[in-house]
């Protein structure tokens, strides 16, 4: 008979302990979560090595492991495990589980909802919420990141966008800017291909492009007016169209106006006049424009 296949750590400890519940305390009273305390079930195990009967050497003192979030607060699971040591051969050696690695103290459960929460919460609420530091979430979240994008990078795309997203300055009040490569073939939903902050120089956009592993499929880019990024998309992607993003059209185009509109020696009354005409032709543009496919 096959053992049995467990989904999650909160099935397994079913079979393979004793749960005690210690008590919930609720989120706004000091310390909240919900405590529970496991002791391992004393089974009939056989050496790992010879195969003789074993006997218990010591019950290992308690360890704390974080179980997932309830009611915005963090489960805690104190678990107490038995080490066993083998009659003939003396080896020890302890009990192994399905669903949470030897030694590890962050549950299936608690990636899971880390992984769920990364576009809805940030970083700060869900250390608070699991009890973790904000870079154990950092962490999780790149490993995550790493593994999107190799299944990111091996999909067929027909449309792409890059451009860059200003985050703010860094302790040592460097600017923060990360990289964004798009895909927008599906007009009412973009999907991120690739986020990063390694710079966004034509040679770094270079070695991104250049990762795609079906670039033979992309028919058009669009993105700003920025030289190195058209220049990128020419050197990887010479089949594709450059579109210009819409966005950046009508910026450009409002500056170079407002730029000629300083310039002119008039009085105060007929610049707010031309100021005012100015503003009502760009809302009409960006409505046009915006009603404007690719």
């Amino acid at each position: 008979m096959s053992a049995p296949q467990y989904k999650s750590f909160k099935e397994e400890i079913q079979s393979k302990f004793h749960v005690e519940s210690l008590g919930f305390t609720p989120k706004g009273y000091p310390n909240p979560g919900l405590h529970y305390k496991l002791t391992e079930i004393r089974t009939h195990e056989s050496c790992r090595e010879c195969g003789n009967s074993t006997y218990i050497h010591e019950y290992k003192p308690p360890r704390i492991v974080r179980g997932g979030v309830y009611l915005g607060v963090p489960v805690y699971y104190e678990i107490v495990c038995i080490r066993y040591e083998c009659s003939v051969c003396e080896v020890t050696f302890m009990k192994e589980y399905d669903c949470l690695p030897f030694w590890h103290t962050v549950t299936s459960e608690t990636e899971d909802y880390i992984i769920w929460s990364l576009g809805s919460k940030t970083f700060t609420l869900l250390a608070e919420e699991t009890h973790l530091c904000v870079q154990s979430i950092a962490n999780r979240a790149a490993e995550y990141a790493r593994e999107e994008r190799e299944i990111m990078l091996c999909c067929r795309y027909k449309y792409l966008s890059m451009d860059e997203v200003y985050i703010g300055r860094d302790k040592d009040n460097s600017h923060v800017i990360y990289w964004v490569l798009n895909d927008i073939s599906t007009p009412w939903k973009s999907n991120n291909i690739i986020i990063t902050n390694t710079g966004r120089t034509e040679k770094n956009v270079i070695a991104w492009l250049k990762q795609l592993k079906h670039p033979e499929y992309v028919e058009a880019i669009c993105t700003d007016m920025w030289q190195p990024y058209v220049n990128a998309i020419v050197t990887v992607l010479p089949k594709a169209a450059v579109v210009i993003d819409r966005f950046h059209l009508i910026k450009a185009a409002e500056e170079s106006v407002n730029a000629v509109r300083r310039s002119l020696q008039l009085p105060k009354s007929a610049k707010d006049a031309m100021k005012k005409e100015c503003a009502i032709n760009y809302s009409v543009i960006a409505s046009v424009v915006g009603r404007t496919p690719l």
